[in-house]
């Protein structure tokens, strides 16, 4: 099938759709309309191949729909993690896959939302995700009576 015939949206469509093919959809995630690659990265029946490579797109917004995607594997959103897009990173923050320790280093993330994405996600430890507005880690040595007076 030649995709190029088709119209603009027919492939937008087709690229949303969870009944596309990963064939059609590895198609469709080298269209020159960075919305249609968006399509494909949002997919759940997209390869891992695919949000593979769309997860170095020169878009930040098909970057920021591989990071929302669930089914993102672990070291990609390890990388994505340090994009230089705030919008990359926050869906990274709110993506329920991302590991805690990936978490964690967000916490530092200068950007206010980035940090408010994290207050978010239940994976992260109660602690962290209280503090994360801050951009605080919990030191570890600080009892919860002690109230910094000596």
């Amino acid at each position: 099938m030649n995709i190029t015939d088709k119209s603009k949206s027919w492939r937008l469509q087709t690229a949303g759709d969870a009944s596309t093919t990963q064939e059609l959809l590895e198609q469709l995630s080298q269209d020159e309309e960075s919305s249609i690659r968006a399509s494909v990265a949002l997919n759940l029946n997209a390869s891992i191949e695919t949000l593979t490579r769309l997860a170095e797109d020169s878009s930040y917004y098909v970057r920021s729909r591989v990071a929302r995607n669930p089914n993102t594997p672990v070291s990609i959103l390890e990388m994505l993690a340090k994009d230089g897009w705030e919008e990359v990173r926050l869906e990274v923050a709110e993506n329920k896959r991302t590991p805690v320790e990936v978490l964690v280093y967000l916490c530092k993330d200068p950007y206010i939302s980035v940090r408010g994405a994290l207050s978010r996600n239940l994976n992260l430890p109660w602690e962290i995700r209280r503090n994360a507005f801050d951009g605080l880690l919990p030191s570890g040595n600080v009892s919860d009576d002690d109230d910094g007076d000596d």
